[in-house]
């Protein structure tokens, strides 16, 4: 226990083993010698968690995932289920006829599984888009569900976007 005007909640204590004294220590260095006691000698669980991601990722299949699609009058409307991943990890190209929608692997850390049926990203699908759509492409994505618009028009040009938070 700390004693003295001023250790009440200032800093937590430390016991020097030797001397069976206690000394404070900044809130800083409480910090600091929490993280590090959460290291293991194989680095920390976050290393763990990315080095199980990079393993994964380049050994797995990509993931195919159901859409539904339909045609709207201004667009063919495509929604997916994409769960786990956020806007930055979605790629979606406009081909001449084909729409193409891909998410990278966002975690997989080391767990014993007893079922173990999808990775949280992964994802890759392509889509026939109907004759007289290609002229643009807007998409968001919110609550793992993705919605992709392909603008009624002619195709000019590929196009690669990433959708945004609606």
């Amino acid at each position: 226990m700390i004693t003295g005007e001023g250790a009440k909640g200032m800093c937590s204590p430390l016991v020097c083993r030797e001397s069976a004294q206690y000394f404070p220590i900044p809130p800083a260095m409480v910090w600091i010698i929490r993280e590090t006691a959460a290291m293991t000698p194989h680095g920390s669980d976050h290393d763990k968690v990315a080095n199980a991601t990079d393993t994964t990722a380049n050994s797995m299949e990509m993931q195919w995932f159901p859409v539904n699609a339909h045609e709207a009058p201004e667009a063919f409307v495509i929604v997916a289920p994409l769960p786990a991943v956020v806007p930055e990890d979605v790629t979606i190209e406009l081909g001449p006829s084909t729409l193409r929608i891909s998410a990278r692997l966002r975690s997989s850390g080391p767990r014993d599984y007893v079922l173990h049926e999808w990775e949280y990203g992964g994802y890759e699908r392509e889509i026939e888009v109907p004759r007289d759509f290609g002229g643009g492409l807007e998409a968001s994505l919110t609550n793992g569900q993705l919605v992709v618009r392909v603008m009624r028009g002619a195709f000019t040009q590929k196009v690669s976007a990433q959708p945004h938070r609606a």
